[in-house]
């Protein structure tokens, strides 16, 4: 069962992340929704996010990460926070990361340390993190399709990637990946390193 609580922000409410039972964000155009007592008063904050969020997700109370996409179609910034999402800046990447790390449309980690983050624009990237988000390094476009824009691993080694109906899975911690088909996705969760739930288009 569900219950309706009111929003204050005239916007769609698309991507959140809850640490506990107590403790959650949600993404706005610029900024975030926050919540300390469990969803019962939500709060804005988040200096320094200069577009709408397309992804996030908190390791803590204090530590988080997030994408923005930018003014320019399609691409997006990483930013990292920590002191709760109050303020974030802008992480480093290593070339062929051009502008500031704006490629990104999703991003996910299995740890608190290592995460993927997938993208693209006119051709896929992936890039690994592995302290937390801090600073980046390209794996390539070895993502064979159109940008991905959804991505979720189980663990360091077990991910799926996806834009509409179209998946891949890698083994290896994206080293390499393998294609299949599914329903459109706009969100991706797995249970195993072989099941897994997607909510998309049409119910």
């Amino acid at each position: 069962t569900w219950s309706a609580q009111s929003n204050p922000y005239a916007v769609d409410l698309t991507v959140m992340w809850f640490i506990d039972d107590q403790h959650g964000w949600i993404g706005l155009p610029d900024g975030v929704l926050k919540t300390t007592n469990g969803g019962a008063t939500w709060f804005k904050t988040g200096a320094g996010i200069p577009a709408r969020v397309n992804d996030i997700q908190f390791f803590d109370a204090n530590r988080g990460v997030l994408v923005t996409l930018s003014a320019f179609g399609g691409r997006g910034v990483v930013e990292i926070t920590s002191d709760g999402g109050e303020t974030w800046t802008s992480t480093t990447c290593t070339a062929p990361w051009p502008e500031h790390c704006d490629r990104v449309w999703a991003l996910h980690f299995p740890t608190q340390q290592f995460g993927i983050a997938v993208g693209g624009f006119v051709h896929s990237y992936q890039y690994v993190s592995t302290n937390g988000g801090a600073s980046w390094t390209t794996r390539g476009d070895s993502i064979q399709f159109r940008e991905p824009s959804e991505v979720y691993f189980y663990d360091v080694n077990n991910g799926w990637a996806a834009v509409g109906s179209n998946y891949l899975r890698t083994s290896n911690g994206g080293q390499s990946w393998s294609q299949f088909s599914g329903p459109t996705a706009d969100d991706i969760q797995l249970i195993t390193p072989s099941l897994g739930f997607v909510a998309g288009y049409n119910g």
